[in-house]
């Protein structure tokens, strides 16, 4: 055989070893893409939290899941109007207790409308009941010059049972009076201090300058008023 007749023959073994089956073609064609992942909305959720550090107990309508910027309108004891952040959440603070409902949609949108219940009622403290007051002197007590006005400074403590929000008042016989508001841990604690100006005597020969303080606490709530005995503090004169 000569030199072209095995060239004739050798090219379409060529051609048929190149060419590939459909099947085969198929098989090594583009790589499958990765499966998208839909993950699915979060269903729309209204609660009523108690709201930290309250007493009495505040509660919070706190709205999540929802669609971003919807209008929402929320009926119930009081009703509230707003619109939902970007991550579908509104909140609303120091709300009445009870049952709402929380209606969205808008426009041609059809309405869908969330419950939103009442929590439970907070467990209840026992009532604050100061039973005790008492003042002592916190300024020093070495002699000072009478001939012009002096600071006189007192500490006061209340004790009793329970525990809750208490408000004190400071008196003086100079007519000062100072009101304030605090937290009763129970058992006992102090109160903020209390200063009053003891007046300069007029003559060196005078009585050495006196004032008293008082430290009371107010009828209030289920609390009775209760008073510490009047403390007299009478500067030692150089």
């Amino acid at each position: 055989m000569n030199r072209h007749r095995r060239l004739a023959l050798v090219a379409p073994l060529l051609a048929s070893s190149i060419a590939l089956p459909p099947a085969v073609a198929t098989a090594q064609g583009p790589p499958d893409r990765m499966p998208v992942s839909h993950t699915a909305p979060l269903a729309p959720v209204c609660t009523l939290k108690a709201a930290p550090g309250t007493d009495p107990v505040e509660f919070d309508l706190v709205l999540t899941g929802f669609k971003p910027g919807d209008p929402v309108k929320i009926t119930g004891p009081k009703e509230y109007n707003g619109v939902t952040s970007p991550q579908g959440a509104f909140d609303e603070e120091n709300v009445p207790r009870g049952n709402y409902t929380v209606t969205t949609g808008q426009g041609g949108a059809p309405q869908q409308k969330t419950g939103c219940e009442k929590p439970p009622r907070p467990p209840v403290t026992p009532p604050t009941g100061i039973t005790e007051a008492t003042v002592e002197l916190d300024s020093p007590t070495f002699s000072v010059n009478c001939n012009v006005p002096h600071e006189v400074r007192v500490d006061g403590t209340l004790k009793g049972s329970g525990s809750g929000t208490v408000k004190y008042v400071w008196t003086s016989g100079t007519g000062k009076r100072t009101e304030k508001t605090m937290r009763f841990p129970g058992f006992s604690t102090r109160v903020d201090e209390f200063s009053v100006t003891a007046p300069a005597r007029t003559r060196p020969q005078d009585p050495a300058p006196t004032v008293t303080v008082q430290l009371s606490v107010p009828k209030q709530g289920g609390q009775g008023a209760i008073s510490s005995e009047v403390l007299p503090v009478t500067l030692k004169c150089q």
